[in-house]
């Protein structure tokens, strides 16, 4: 039943029916949380309906889980940069970066939320929190540290 969910959400998502996925979606990882492909899923579609603060805790649980994935930092970054964060975007975009440095579009996105931080005059933080894989909280650092 519960891998129909996940499914179900997966096709919900395909058509754009983004509400309809993140039900689904949520109702399947009630049971299986550790369904990374599915949490991935959930975060992206939190993102879609600009439900950023959620696309970040999601996001979150997958790099607490998969700490050297540059592209889940990334995705954290954009989602940050939504939800008017710009210094924790930067954070993780250099993480990204730091990771993978051959990403042209994480560049420009640092350098967006490099100007979209001085613009807003918002003291630059030294981390963010993750989920790690036992449960517990820990802290991304500044990748310049």
């Amino acid at each position: 039943m519960a891998e129909n969910l996940a499914t179900q959400g997966k096709k919900y998502f395909d058509e754009g029916n983004f509400i309809e996925a993140r039900e689904s979606l949520q109702a399947h990882l009630k049971k299986h949380f550790e369904d990374d492909e599915a949490v991935h899923l959930l975060a992206t579609t939190c993102y879609r309906l600009k439900l950023y603060q959620e696309a970040v805790e999601n996001f979150s649980t997958l790099i607490g889980r998969h700490p050297d994935v540059n592209t889940l930092y990334t995705n954290i970054g954009m989602a940050f940069l939504k939800s008017n964060q710009p210094g924790k975007a930067s954070l993780a975009f250099k993480q990204s970066l730091k990771i993978n440095p051959h990403q042209p579009s994480t560049q420009r996105y640092l350098a967006m939320a490099e100007t979209a931080q001085r613009l807003s005059k918002q003291e630059e933080p030294t981390e963010f929190i993750v989920k790690a894989k036992d449960g517990e909280q820990s802290s991304v650092f500044d990748a310049d540290s």
